[in-house]
């Protein structure tokens, strides 16, 4: 038999992935308010925030309020990223988002940088990792 506690926590999980998407990407059931009202004021951490779902997410959460912190390898990329949320929130949103440059691949400097986003953020804690960061690799297997 599986542990009732660990399922309601995938539940849990899954209704939070399922409104991250739907926010996201405006798909169905998605509610601006609903989501604005869930993670607005909150601090949400998102790796892999340079492109693709992580740059999607970011800009989700930062329309709806969230104060936003943003990582992953590619500085520049984040700077692309941080100003389209300042040009596009029109002053709204949840101020201007919080670079810390993060290399997944690095696990020993994990605590060093949770300790630099707290210190950033003023003391304030990390309400929603996001862990979006990671490669693919596309080749046959043989």
């Amino acid at each position: 038999l599986a542990d009732p506690l660990l399922l309601g926590s995938l539940a849990g999980i899954c209704g939070v992935v399922a409104t991250i998407a739907g926010a996201a990407w405006n798909g169905p059931g998605a509610d601006d308010a609903d989501f604005e009202k869930a993670f607005g004021g909150k601090v949400v951490w998102i790796t892999g925030a340079s492109s693709g779902i992580g740059e999607a997410l970011v800009y989700a959460f930062h329309k709806a309020g969230a104060r936003v912190v943003l990582s992953a390898r590619r500085v520049s990329e984040l700077e692309r990223v941080r100003d389209a949320c300042v040009r596009e929130s029109g002053g709204r949103g949840g101020g201007v988002p919080l670079i810390l440059p993060l290399d997944l691949s690095k696990p020993g400097e994990m605590k060093g940088k949770a300790e630099e986003a707290t210190a950033a953020l003023a003391g304030a804690g990390i309400d929603l990792l996001v862990h979006n960061g990671g490669g693919s690799s596309r080749a046959l297997a043989e």
